[in-house]
C-alpha cells in the first residue's frame, strides 16, 4: 500500500526558512500560489500527467491545490504511475498557507 506523505503549512514555512531546495507544484486552476513568498511551477491537476516532464524526480515536491484534496490524489498517481517517491501534499491546502503566511 502507497502512504501518502502530507506536509503542513509550518513545517514547509521552517524549510523555506532553512533554505531547504524543494519545489513547489500550485495545482490550483487558479494560481493561488502567485502571491507566496518563494518559487512555484503552476501544473493544474487535471494536466499533471501531461507536465510529468516538469516534475523534479529528485529533491523534495510539495504538491499543494486550494484545499489539499487534489494535490493527495495527484500524489497517490505520481507514486503509483510515475514511481515518484519524493512527494509530499500541502496539508489543508494554498488557502490555509496564505492563511499562515498573512498572519505571521
Amino acid at each position: 500500500m502507497i502512504e501518502i506523505l502530507k506536509i503542513s503549512g509550518d513545517e514547509l514555512m521552517a524549510m523555506i526558512g532553512q533554505n531547504k531546495s524543494l519545489q513547489f507544484i500550485d495545482m490550483s486552476d487558479q494560481e493561488l500560489g502567485n502571491g507566496l513568498p518563494f518559487e512555484t511551477t503552476a501544473i493544474a491537476f487535471p494536466k499533471i500527467e501531461a507536465n510529468i516532464n516538469q516534475i523534479n524526480k529528485h529533491g523534495l515536491v510539495v504538491l499543494a491545490c486550494k484545499h489539499g484534496e487534489k494535490s493527495f490524489f495527484a500524489s497517490h498517481l505520481l507514486q503509483t504511475k510515475y514511481g515518484f517517491s519524493n512527494l509530499r501534499s500541502l496539508a489543508a491546502g494554498i488557502e490555509s498557507l496564505v492563511k499562515l503566511i498573512n498572519e505571521s
